[in-house]
């Protein structure tokens, strides 16, 4: 089974969004809020032209989005995509 990067991120992929910002994955982690209701969610750092890179930390729905339409510059020779042992944030 192929992984489709843009529906499930991995640390290691980068992206180039059509708008020119370059996205690179580098964490994943699933925060927590107080019900106990967890949220698959990534770590990635946005380089926009001519501008300092920012961190995001949001759900990976909310990283997709912003992505979308984005062309792949570099893909993550990792294949888990279990969510399971990933580490849980409280947030």
């Amino acid at each position: 089974m192929r992984r489709n990067p843009h529906a499930d991120p991995l640390p290691g992929d980068i992206f180039i969004a059509p708008n020119g910002h370059v996205y690179e994955i580098q964490e994943r982690f699933v925060a927590v809020d107080e019900s106990g209701k967890e949220t698959p969610s990534l770590q990635a750092k946005r380089t926009k032209p001519q501008a300092e890179p920012e961190i995001l930390r949001t759900s990976v729905s909310v990283i997709c989005a912003k992505m979308r339409g984005s062309t792949i510059s570099q893909q993550s020779k990792e294949q888990d995509i279990s969510w399971k042992m990933v580490k849980r944030v409280q947030g």
